[in-house]
């Protein structure tokens, strides 16, 4: 029923990604012209430079404007990856690929741990999770991965719904602190809306955690493996 939702891949991820962004921002950018004057009035004039025959999505200009606006913010989300902008600034997948995937993944090769500490893996991060992590569990045709693709799917589908929850709730702060300053809307159920995707991408985290594990274990066990991943750490 909702195969359409699942991700094969990162490209399938980013599009994802793009579609719930624009129709976020799309109820967004409505809550904001319909309850801040000064941004309603803005939309009546700058819809006044376009014919009142030219319909956009099928809408009157002053109507179809937040659409238009809402799919330019979706093309942008989906060209700078805000997902990767956002984990960045708020090191949500270092702390993740550090704690959940590295260290683990260090402790089943059996990595001397004197000779590798934690500062040196989070200075090596992306080197490692290439070389340890994504070389065995790609969703790239043709990848002779060793986790089996119904499980990258798997976790691939869970991050991206970790990630737009994320993004909406970007959008959403941004709509809060606008209407709070700028009118008289109850914002206090947009609030509750930040709280509860809050909570849910917690339940995601969890089950990218458990992902994770199931990944590690596929990719740890022979022999050979362990002793290639204990070789990239011991390179450092």
């Amino acid at each position: 029923m909702f195969s359409g939702l699942t991700v094969k891949n990162y490209r399938e991820m980013l599009t994802k990604l793009a579609w719930f962004f624009f129709f976020v921002t799309a109820i967004c950018i409505y809550l904001i012209r319909f309850n801040i004057p000064q941004v309603a009035n803005v939309f009546v004039e700058l819809a006044g430079f376009l014919p009142k025959e030219v319909k956009l999505f099928g809408l009157s200009p002053v109507d179809g404007l937040p659409l238009v606006i809402a799919a330019f913010l979706a093309f942008l989300s989906h060209a700078i990856k805000l997902h990767d902008r956002l984990s960045d600034i708020l090191k949500i997948r270092e702390r993740f690929d550090v704690s959940h995937i590295l260290i683990p993944t260090a402790y089943l090769a059996d990595v001397d741990a004197r000779k590798v500490s934690v500062d040196v893996i989070k200075k090596s991060r992306e080197e490692l999770m290439r070389a340890t992590f994504y070389k065995y569990a790609s969703s790239a045709e043709g990848d002779n991965s060793i986790v089996s693709k119904h499980t990258i799917e798997q976790s691939l589908t869970n991050w991206s719904w970790y990630w737009v929850l994320l993004e909406a709730n970007f959008a959403l702060l941004i709509t809060i602190i606008a209407l709070w300053i700028l009118s008289s809307f109850p914002v206090s159920w947009l609030f509750f809306l930040f709280i509860l995707s809050t909570g849910l991408m917690r339940y995601f985290k969890d089950e990218a955690r458990s992902n994770a594990l199931k990944q590690l274990a596929d990719i740890t066990r022979t022999d050979d493996v362990r002793g290639d991943i204990k070789a990239e750490f011991e390179k450092l």
